[in-house]
């Protein structure tokens, strides 16, 4: 049975949100490393290995009239990473998933007015469903500090213009192009925190930054080829 384009994207953002779920989970585990330090060393992996990969493909790292496209989608994809982690230290999942969530909402608002696409009257009617089963899976509490709950919600907003670029991208940039742009932005931009603020991981801390690096990893490469 051939598999649609539309089909393999819906297949990409499931695997995404398992991705990014489970990487959560492991950036909660281990809070006691700072958030920027976490940050670093997750983009740091998929840096080395996006160019290595387009180093083997002869790739191009994006044509210049993308590069301030390439820039935005970076910068808002870093401070919705930075959002993310730091409410998933501070705050119970549940909340921190629901509220992250939200990003769709954001995409879907946001491709209409700057992309010019159209609305089907069925959209938000199911954005609106999957919220409400998101709620109904993830059983938030909402009974965590109210600061990371706002942190949560800039982190989907962020998360929301950082997709949209990633749509605006389809069929003008290589997905592994726009994988290293992001994170080679991440990785320098998180570094003056690490060198002021550096935590030596011990074993488990070590293994953990590992898996956050995994799914991290995993959940990037999914998303970028799901828009």
């Amino acid at each position: 049975m051939n598999i649609t384009q539309k089909q393999k994207g819906i297949l990409f953002m499931i695997l995404s949100a398992l991705s990014f779920a489970s990487m959560q989970v492991v950036v909660r585990m281990s809070r006691e490393i700072p958030t920027m330090e976490q940050i670093c060393v997750r983009n740091l992996f998929i840096l080395i290995v996006s160019f290595f990969i387009i180093r083997k493909k002869r790739g191009s790292y994006g044509p210049k009239k993308y590069q301030p496209y390439l820039f935005g989608r970076s910068f808002f994809g870093f401070l919705g990473l930075i959002t993310l982690f730091y409410a998933s230290s501070h705050a119970a999942q549940g909340d921190v998933t629901v509220l992250n969530k939200l990003s769709p909402i954001f995409v879907t608002l946001l491709a209409a007015v700057f992309m010019k696409e159209k609305l089907s009257p069925i959209q938000i009617p199911a954005l609106v469903l999957s919220v409400i089963g998101a709620f109904i899976v993830f059983r938030p509490s909402f009974q965590s500090d109210p600061f990371p709950l706002v942190v949560a919600l800039l982190s989907a907003i962020t998360s929301g213009v950082a997709y949209t670029f990633l749509g605006y991208f389809k069929g003008k940039v290589d997905g592994i192009t726009v994988i290293m742009h992001f994170s080679t932005f991440s990785v320098f931009g998180s570094l003056p925190f690490v060198i002021g603020n550096f935590v030596m991981p011990d074993l488990r801390q070590f293994l953990l930054l590992m898996l956050i690096s995994l799914f991290g990893s995993f959940g990037q490469v999914f998303i970028t080829y799901a828009y």
